[in-house]
């Protein structure tokens, strides 16, 4: 008579019961970040999500403000989200996406990236990333304008002085 040890039974007659593991995505996480900013077009020339979603730390400003952040959506909907991709039924997103769907494989890739981000922790506010932003645009501006018109008034000072015009007239 074969002899199975008690752990091993334990083992068997429990694996029916233990949660199963949320399948993973098909598709490709590094192709599903480019369809997601927009570096890849989409195959029937929708707009990229980064136009009104937020995902994660994406870029350096964020994408956009018009649809919730997906940063953790994919822990919301699970492997259902790229179903939702395909078929989209956002009001906002249906008359764009009715024009241009996306592909099964474009919503598995973009499925794979939502997957990837499931817990990252994302700036709460990108205002200081624009305040810094504008201040180096204002500094290499006004460093520009000076290094253009550092000599604009010299060639006039010359011409007063060699003309000996006083520099404060007497009334």
């Amino acid at each position: 008579m074969l002899r199975v040890p008690g752990a091993v039974m334990l083992v068997f007659f429990l694996v029916p019961f233990l949660p199963a593991q949320a399948p993973m995505a098909a598709g490709d996480p590094q192709t599903g970040r480019q369809l997601f900013i927009g570096t890849r077009e989409l195959k029937n020339g929708g707009p990229p999500c980064m136009a009104c979603h937020n995902a994660g730390a994406i870029e350096f400003l964020g994408g956009g403000n018009l649809g919730p952040d997906l940063t953790n959506s994919f822990s919301s909907f699970g492997p259902g989200i790229a179903g939702l991709l395909e078929n989209v039924s956002f009001p906002v997103m249906k008359p764009i996406y009715d024009a241009h769907p996306i592909q099964p494989d474009e919503a598995q890739d973009i499925a794979a990236y939502l997957k990837g981000l499931s817990g990252v922790i994302v700036p709460v506010d990108l205002f200081y990333r624009f305040l810094v932003l504008s201040l180096v645009v204002f500094v290499v501006f006004m460093l520009i304008i000076w290094f253009a018109w550092r000599h604009r008034l010299v060639g006039a000072r010359k011409r007063l002085v060699s003309a000996g015009l006083p520099l404060n007239p007497q009334r």
